[in-house]
């Protein structure tokens, strides 16, 4: 199986529509905008959605306006979750389509965050099937985030 890796762009969008690559970021004063690239049909859903934390890590350094959905219960993300997470659990991503609409439309890429990155890995085929295509998953969950020593946080921190 090829192994697909994601590339990041960053673009800056300067005065009269036209786009400039780095280092030339910030210079207008708007965020930068992450565009993934995922080359070849032959990957499976897993390497052309799912990151790996590694890969996560940098992608957070990267994508100031990434939108991090923990789409555990309420209660697991009370527990622990990815900083800047927010929680939309699985039995609400039906009702909340708009809302993912919504990221889309703001041009802001998403990364499902669930237990074992299984649950993920499923809503990312049913977001994209729904016309939803800036949203991604983490390849192993909150468990492989946690294991690799990334940083957690708790509800009211």
């Amino acid at each position: 199986m090829l192994r697909c890796w994601a590339v990041a762009i960053a673009l800056a969008v300067v005065p009269g529509g036209a786009q400039t690559k780095a280092p030339q970021l910030g210079t207008t004063g708007q965020q930068p905008r992450i565009h993934y690239h995922f080359p070849g049909e032959e990957d499976t859903l897993e390497f052309r959605y799912g990151f790996t934390v590694e890969e996560t890590v940098e992608l957070v350094r990267i994508d100031t306006q990434l939108v991090i959905v923990d789409i555990r219960s309420p209660q697991q993300y009370a527990t622990e979750h990815l900083p800047g997470a927010v929680n939309v659990p699985t039995n609400t991503i039906k009702r909340q389509l708009k809302l993912f609409r919504g990221w889309e439309h703001q041009q802001r890429n998403m990364l499902l965050v669930s237990e074992d990155g299984q649950e993920a890995r499923k809503w990312t085929s049913w977001l994209h099937q729904r016309g939803v295509s800036r949203v991604w998953y983490i390849r192993g969950g909150i468990r492989a985030w946690a294991a690799a020593g990334q940083p957690l946080e708790r509800q009211g921190n």
